[in-house]
């Protein structure tokens, strides 16, 4: 079969086509295309459902808590072996996985999530499921090796991709990445990084793996969350002449503190631009003066 889903737009009214997969059903090849899920279920129209991640052949890097289904359409097989690789890299190696559901598919919108729910209209099949598969990957391409039980000669291989979806645009560069741990370090802690033994990729995830809250996953929310807020800064926060950004008083503040609960605006007695900043929860208030009009505003006072 070749399967091809469509977006619908329901403001614009406008349908964007999502690129075909094949989904080839044949009893010699008895392991179907591999299915990502959300962690747990939904209600949908009554029924349990799970909600699937797929976007074409890839894995969400940044939800590391997702399962990996494997469906086959012959129910006698009691297990699978599994090999995750990246070129000559073995990223897991030969696993075994037994845990599997019966089912009846069906693949719907519910909402605005693409669900997978039973249906009595659909033949029954097996899926197989691997728990928190995305913690153990990296990003990149991988190739997934499949056979049943312990037929190896029978083994399939699929070719995916874990991408990172929606990753801060502050990482595409890993020098200026780098460049950016000054708004939380020393110069000499920077310098370090840059002075470390692999490249600048490298040393940059050396120095966030040192503070990854879940080392058992691959993702690192700590990291994720520094450049989220990097992005959001270097967006809102530069004066008209382009300066500024994160390392403006407002970037440098809104990146060690997070998003405030409020933000009061209003003009002082020489009718220069007034930014409160107030955060509930640490009792800090923090106020910015725009003393030139260009929006490079400056902190007046802080605590």
């Amino acid at each position: 079969y070749n399967l091809i889903a469509i977006i619908s737009d329901q403001i614009s009214k406008r349908e964007r086509k999502i690129p075909p997969f094949s989904l080839d059903i044949n009893k010699s090849k008895p392991i179907l295309n591999p299915i990502v899920f959300d962690p747990g279920k939904i209600i949908c129209d009554g029924l349990n459902a799970f909600v699937l991640s797929n976007n074409s052949a890839s894995i969400p890097f940044n939800k590391p808590t997702n399962d990996l289904v494997i469906p086959v359409s012959d129910q006698e097989i009691s297990s699978l072996s599994i090999k995750v690789k990246r070129g000559d890299k073995i990223l897991i190696d030969e696993e075994k996985i037994t845990e599997s559901f019966l089912a009846h598919p069906e693949i719907k919108l519910c909402g605005d999530k693409a669900v997978i729910t039973q249906s009595a209209d659909t033949s029954k099949i097996k899926l197989f499921l691997i728990r928190d598969f995305s913690s153990k990957l990296t990003e990149g391409p991988i190739q997934l090796e499949v056979y049943p039980d312990d037929a190896a000669d029978q083994k399939q291989i699929f070719n995916l991709s874990v991408i990172w979806i929606g990753k801060p645009i502050s990482l595409s560069d890993a020098e200026e990445a780098i460049k950016f741990i000054e708004l939380i370090e020393s110069k000499d802690v920077v310098s370090e990084i840059f002075s470390g033994s692999g490249d600048d990729i490298e040393n940059l995830y050396n120095y966030w793996n040192k503070l990854d809250p879940t080392p058992e996953t691959k993702f690192n929310e700590l990291m994720s969350e520094f450049y989220t807020r990097v992005d959001y800064c270097e967006l809102n926060f530069r004066s008209l002449a382009g300066n500024g950004g994160a390392k403006s008083d407002r970037g440098k503040t809104y990146i060690k503190y997070g998003p405030p609960d409020s933000i009061d605006r209003d003009t002082d007695n020489h009718d220069k631009v007034v930014e409160s900043w107030i955060y509930k929860k640490s009792q800090r208030k923090f106020v910015f003066v725009d003393k030139e009009g260009t929006g490079a505003f400056t902190l007046a006072n802080g605590q």
